[in-house]
């Protein structure tokens, strides 16, 4: 597998980069082993958003780089990374989410990641990034009095 990169970037592999963007950012969910969907909702907007998923590693953490101020809203004093769909995150896919903080803060803006798994909290708090914890599966709401499910 050969890797082309940018002087300061992370390499991306050329079978990551060959596949078809997903709004723009990054190879489509599932579409190799080493891919990262990117989806930013609202940008420009304070309530810009991203969501991540497939993994986040050395070869795809660099389609955060691109990230920064300027797609976040004027006003916006947080961005939500929602990473429910990470598969997988290794030190330099973790590198890559601190960075985005680091871009970030200057602006007032923090990084909140939200849906955080829990095979991902660990490295989360290690690395200091503000999170949220993911649902867990029996999160249903419950009518109380009936012990079923609420509709």
């Amino acid at each position: 597998m050969s890797a082309i990169g940018l002087p300061g970037s992370t390499p991306v592999p050329a079978e990551a980069r060959a596949q078809p963007p997903v709004r723009g950012y990054g190879p489509a969910p599932g579409s190799g082993p080493a891919s990262l969907g990117v989806e930013m909702t609202g940008a420009g907007t304070p309530g810009a958003a991203l969501s991540l998923t497939g993994g986040l590693t050395a070869a795809t953490g660099g389609l955060l780089d691109g990230i920064g101020p300027a797609q976040t809203g004027l006003g916006q004093r947080e961005l939500r990374v929602d990473v429910t769909g990470l598969r997988s995150c290794d030190r330099p896919g973790l590198d890559a989410l601190v960075g985005l903080r680091q871009r970030l803060h200057p602006a007032g803006v923090r990084v909140l990641l939200t849906g955080v798994p829990p095979h991902l909290r660990v490295l989360a708090e290690r690395a200091r990034l503000d999170h949220t914890a993911a649902a867990p599966r029996s999160a249903v709401p419950r009518d109380a009095a009936a012990g079923r499910a609420a509709t």
